[in-house]
């Protein structure tokens, strides 16, 4: 039977999506801007972590299938947004070739939001490898120094240092959540947790986020708007989703239909209407 709550919190997700790429909010100031977008940047893990968690709960291991269909999705979507890459090129640089034509587009998708497709079908794939060929301890081991890396090249990249190790532990970042999920599923870690357990996990991830953030800003100048995964944004993911599987829904409404059917297609297409808004702003 399907969890209703897990699609109402994929909708909430989403929507924290379209707020991180909606701007640094200056209204509010810059601290404060930045607070509030690394406080909405659990969306992404819990994407990562519910496909894991889905994906253990299916009986068939279907990998090929799976890769297959999110290739097919990033392919015609890659399509959608080509023109406007093709565009934004020639208005900023006055050349196409360099920038659609790279490594960065093969490996990031030719938008700046289709890593998570390519990120996610490098996370099967190396699954797959993992099941059939390594320990369970090893690949454990390999998860944490994924993400590790992963949070160490973040702090770098918001130093104002970008370096092409970020790119690439970037692209590896869905698999260790994947992993974690897909882990939750087949022993069922999370229900052996209240409610109350998660939403302190989810307190201690928030106090985690704003602490790092702010201590990295103000000590060192890093930039606020410039990370993309704050540590304890993971712990709120988790927090969630294990809110979600102490609190199981099986009443189908609105918002959970929202999260079943149009998560994704938020996420995929929610730039081409914030560059269309944000062009009728400016008129």
């Amino acid at each position: 039977m399907r969890n209703f709550s897990i699609d109402k919190a994929k909708i909430l997700a989403a929507f924290c999506i379209v707020l991180v790429h909606s701007g640094t909010y200056p209204e509010f100031g810059y601290y404060l801007g930045g607070v509030f977008g690394n406080i909405s940047r659990w969306a992404l893990p819990f994407f990562f972590l519910t496909s894991g968690y889905y994906f253990g709960l299916s009986n068939a291991f279907d990998i090929t299938k799976r890769v297959n269909k999110l290739i097919s999705i990033l392919f015609w979507i890659s399509l959608i947004y080509l023109p406007l890459r093709v565009i934004k090129s020639f208005l900023s640089s006055g050349s196409i070739g360099n920038s659609i034509f790279s490594l960065n587009s093969f490996v990031g998708g030719v938008y700046f939001h289709l890593w998570f497709l390519v990120s996610l079908v490098v996370a099967f794939l190396i699954l797959g490898y993992a099941i059939n060929n390594g320990s369970r301890l090893s690949v454990a081991f390999f998860s944490v120094v994924l993400i590790a890396l992963f949070w160490v090249f973040d702090i770098v990249n918001s130093s104002g240092t970008k370096t092409e190790a970020y790119y690439l532990f970037r692209l590896l970042f869905a698999f260790p959540i994947f992993f974690i999920g897909f882990k939750f599923a087949k022993n069922n870690y999370l229900q052996r947790f209240s409610s109350f357990n998660y939403i302190v996990m989810i307190f201690f991830g928030l106090v985690f986020v704003v602490s790092e953030t702010s201590f990295l800003y103000f000590k060192y100048g890093f930039d606020l708007h410039e990370r993309q995964f704050p540590l304890g944004v993971l712990l709120i993911s988790v927090g969630v989703l294990g809110l979600c599987l102490t609190n199981i829904s099986n009443n189908k409404s609105y918002f959970s239909l929202c999260g079943e059917k149009y998560s994704l297609g938020v996420y995929l297409l929610h730039p081409l209407f914030l560059v269309f808004f944000s062009d009728i702003s400016k008129k």
